[in-house]
């Protein structure tokens, strides 16, 4: 996605949290009100993954490299 696709779709999920909050929940269902929520958890994690852009680094590659900085240090000295 292009930096200006992102900003529309954040803008597009910013004005679906507004119409949410807007709307009269006590007329919803038990069903409607939990796939409101389960909408808001997937917009805020689509948030999250488009603002962060990093790089993830796995346990298993920290513990590799911190071996891997040992054991060139032992060889070394």
């Amino acid at each position: 996605m292009t930096d200006a696709q992102k900003e529309e779709r954040i803008t597009q999920i910013q004005q679906r949290v507004e119409e949410i909050k807007a709307m009269d929940k006590s007329q919803l269902s038990r069903m409607e009100r939990k796939e409101l929520r389960k909408e808001l958890k997937n917009m805020k994690k689509e948030v999250r993954a488009t603002e962060k852009g990093g790089v993830f680094v796995s346990t298993a590659a920290i513990i590799a490299g911190i071996l891997l900085i040992i054991l060139i240090l032992v060889l070394v000295l």
